[in-house]
Order: C-alpha cells, then structure tokens, then sequence
C-alpha cells in the first residue's frame, strides 16, 4: 500500500494543489485522515477514481445526432 502526501497526489493526478485540497474539503476524492490536520491518499484509490470518472471521448450524449 502507496500512501501520499496532497503535493504528490495532486502531482499523479495532474490537478493543482489547491483542487485536491478542495476535492477533500468536498468529500469527493478518497482519503484517508490520519489526524486534524493531516491526510493521505492511497495510490491504488486515486488510480481507481480516475478510471471511475473518466468520460469516454467517443460518447454521444443521447440529443447529439
């Protein structure tokens, strides 16, 4: 098990800093609190939640003809 600080989480998921800040803030993002201030990301879980949301560029939105 990879943990992660926010500066290498935000680094593999390409996001600025402060997006994975806010993403946490947001409860939208899996984390794992370790204290009141300090919080970590398990590689395997961010790996999982980027294929979880990833949009298909070949997609139609079902109006588009």
């Amino acid at each position: 098990m990879t943990m992660l600080s926010y500066r290498a989480a935000a680094e593999m998921l390409g996001l600025p800093l402060g997006t994975v800040y806010s993403l946490v803030c947001q409860r939208r993002i899996p984390h794992h609190r370790l204290g009141p201030r300090l919080v970590r990301f398990q590689k395997e879980d961010l790996e999982q939640w980027l294929t979880e949301h990833r949009v298909d560029q070949h997609a139609r939105k079902s109006d588009e003809p």
